[in-house]
């Protein structure tokens, strides 16, 4: 019993991040439409601090989503939302991260904009699609749970 609760405990707690993830996610969706026009702009300094900060928060995503995995059983190789697995876009997003870090390097700001507006806005959506996956899944898990627990 103790175990079952422990385990509904960890579900309630991971849809409560997931949820927080699906909010960051829209405002990083909204905050980005803008991004690549930011370089072309010359508000540079401006742009590659909001680029920083979509970074690390995808790479955030990455991370939970890992972990959302192995606590839901999940196979992180297999296709799951939009055809892609966990692992496909972390792949993806580690590509995007050393293209934009080449770029950035390089001050190739045409190029940082091209990224962020196909590349990045790309790597938002399939984490918005993964999200809902791994969120319906962890809802799942956590109502059977609930039926396990007797409640």
């Amino acid at each position: 019993m103790k175990n079952s609760q422990s385990d509904s405990s960890k579900f309630v707690q991971l849809t409560t991040v997931l949820a927080e993830m699906a909010g960051y996610l829209q405002n990083v969706a909204q905050a980005y439409q803008t991004l690549e026009f930011d370089f072309q702009l010359d508000q540079r300094a401006d742009s590659l601090e909001k680029l920083l900060q979509v970074m690390e928060g995808l790479n955030y995503c990455k991370k939970m989503f890992s972990s959302a995995a192995s606590l839901l059983g999940l196979n992180v190789a297999q296709n799951i939302g939009s055809g892609m697995s966990i692992n496909a876009f972390a792949n993806e997003l580690q590509k995007s991260f050393e293209q934009i870090d080449e770029a950035a390097e390089n001050g190739d700001y045409s190029l940082l904009a091209d990224l962020t507006e196909y590349d990045l806005i790309s790597l938002v959506e399939q984490a918005r699609q993964l999200l809902a996956v791994i969120q319906e899944q962890c809802n799942q898990r956590k109502g059977l749970e609930f039926v396990h627990d007797g409640r």
